[in-house]
């Protein structure tokens, strides 16, 4: 299953991270912790395909992904630097290994903790955040991506 959305808002969280909404096609449905893989709807980008984690919840109108860009790679990180509103991704069917198992510890560093996003923001919407413990790393604080005050 192929679908093609077209990307709504793109933010830059840090000096390499964005965020970036896409529509949510109909019935197009998701666990916490999974991903899909990505294509940029442009030519000679369709086939080239990487995996990008979900960091909104199913149930949210709009699909939400937080992408760290590598600048000096020429593959799709680089080019969705370049995506304004209105460009279109193409995106597949969903899967992943990460899902909550109960209470415990998450280890991540840097982008790698994109698959729990979705994951903890699902638990505390049921109260359930509750003996989750998250430990994340990063090289320095202009690296935290959804840094809260």
């Amino acid at each position: 299953m192929e679908k093609k959305v077209r990307i709504k808002q793109i933010i830059q969280l840090t000096h390499d991270v964005k965020q970036i909404f896409v529509e949510k096609p109909d019935g197009y449905k998701f666990t916490p912790g999974h991903a899909t893989e990505v294509s940029i709807d442009k030519d000679d980008w369709r086939d080239r395909k990487r995996p990008f984690t979900f960091t909104s919840l199913t149930n949210e109108d709009e699909l939400e992904f937080v992408i760290k860009i590598y600048k000096d790679h020429d593959g799709v990180t680089e080019q969705i630097n370049h995506l304004k509103p209105g460009d279109n991704l193409i995106i597949r069917d969903t899967w992943g290994a990460i899902s909550y198992n109960g209470k415990g510890y998450i280890i991540a560093g840097g982008a790698g903790t994109t698959p729990y996003i979705a994951m903890l923001r699902d638990l505390k919407k049921k109260n359930k955040l509750n003996g989750m413990h998250l430990i994340y790393t990063n090289k320095t604080d202009y690296d935290i991506i959804l840094k809260m005050n």
